[in-house]
């Protein structure tokens, strides 16, 4: 299927998108644009900006598989898929897993080819770009345990008290509870050990809800 690299090329030339523009439309740099075509940067924090300008999704972006060929997915949630790690009709990716680091950052997985594909929870229906992640660590326990997989609504806005996911712009990731923000700052609640966690909100790429687990 190729690469995101080569899928972002593509859909330049058929777009007749110079890295100039195409920069300016997702608000980074001309420079960053040409890593991303050399294969440098291999998931880029403005994929959802991208999709936008190169008007497709970020599911076919990342996969080459466009949302025609997935039929609509049963309303049930499922389980982890013991077939081939390719795309699947009628799943979302599951993007590899967070990985403690530091004991409260994570960071997401950047491989281009998800660990696995799954069934959507009915909460995800509604986002095509929906996906999951695997988690990797204690420190949300006893919400959240090593092994299980949070699915995520790439649109839905967050509520405070509710998990979220968050994406932060050097790429590194956060499953916390959201607690709102007081101007400057993002505040997060982490539940093992318990304590508030202050994320600049300059810092952050995207924060999305938590809509599910799949044990």
């Amino acid at each position: 299927m190729g690469t995101t690299a080569d899928r972002v090329r593509q859909r330049m030339a058929e777009l007749d998108i110079t890295q100039d523009r195409l920069a300016g439309l997702c608000g980074t740099t001309q420079p960053s644009i040409y890593r991303l075509l050399s294969g440098q940067i291999r998931n880029p924090h403005y994929i959802y900006e991208l999709a936008k300008a190169l008007e497709t999704s970020v599911k076919w972006l990342k996969t080459g598989v466009s949302d025609a060929e997935y039929p609509a997915p049963p309303t049930l949630p499922g389980g982890l898929s013991d077939a081939p790690r390719t795309a699947q009709a009628g799943k979302i990716p599951v993007w590899g897993t967070i990985d403690a680091q530091g004991g409260d950052r994570y960071s997401f997985n950047s491989e281009e080819t998800p660990i696995d594909w799954i069934t959507p929870l009915p909460a995800q229906l509604t986002d095509k770009d929906a996906f999951a992640m695997a988690i990797g660590h204690t420190s949300m326990e006893p919400m959240f345990y090593a092994g299980w997989i949070a699915c995520i609504h790439t649109r839905k806005p967050v509520i405070r008290g509710k998990p979220v996911a968050i994406w932060l712009k050097n790429g590194e990731g956060l499953l916390k509870i959201y607690q709102g923000d007081d101007g400057e700052y993002c505040l997060l609640k982490q539940l093992n050990p318990e304590k508030t966690l202050k994320i600049k909100k300059s810092a952050i790429y995207k924060i999305m809800p938590v809509v599910g687990t799949i044990l």
